[in-house]
């Protein structure tokens, strides 16, 4: 679904937009995604796993037209600074609940964007009638769960032996709930 833009002004004074993710976004949205599979070992795929162009254009049209889901993008000075999704189950014992991501370049992490587009996402989803938001999140992601948990995320299960990182550690993964009634 399209969403109204929004600006947030952040930490450091610079103004931030947040807006609906359009096709021809789909370029630049492949190179931050690899940048931040680059910074960071938190998410479940390496950089030569990142989406195509192509596959996020395709993403960005389901976005666009599905009622229930959105992703969003967060544009600093006019560069992409990160992104979120949320995507509402589909099936009508589980249309309740809605899955979402969020993923922010290091550059601008502590400057309150998260916490935006943890707000646009409530919004959003409280508007289309949605009761639980769900996210995964590595344990030793420290500085994401206290976001999350300051968000009213709590951790409902443990995920043991989730992944194994390029080092060789074996790492578990908490999911992250919170309830909208």
């Amino acid at each position: 679904m399209i969403i109204e833009p929004k600006t947030i002004v952040l930490k450091d004074g610079r103004k931030a937009v947040l807006r609906s993710a359009e096709r021809e976004d789909a370029p630049a949205l492949a190179e931050l995604s690899r940048q931040r599979l680059r910074e960071t070992d938190f998410f479940l795929r390496v950089e030569s796993e990142s989406d195509t162009p192509l596959l996020l254009e395709r993403r960005i049209s389901f976005y666009m037209v599905d009622p229930r889901s959105a992703m969003i993008l967060c544009e600093v000075e006019g560069a992409l600074a990160g992104h979120c999704e949320i995507a509402a189950k589909r099936w009508i014992k589980t249309a309740h609940r809605a899955d979402i991501f969020i993923g922010l370049l290091q550059a601008y992490w502590g400057q309150g964007i998260g916490r935006a587009m943890f707000e646009a996402l409530t919004q959003f989803a409280r508007r289309v009638g949605l009761e639980q938001l769900e996210l995964e999140v590595h344990e030793d992601n420290a500085r994401a769960i206290a976001l999350y948990e300051k968000m009213w995320f709590e951790i409902a299960a443990v995920h043991p032996n989730f992944v194994h990182q390029p080092d060789g550690r074996s790492i578990s993964e908490y999911l992250m709930i919170k309830k909208l009634i």
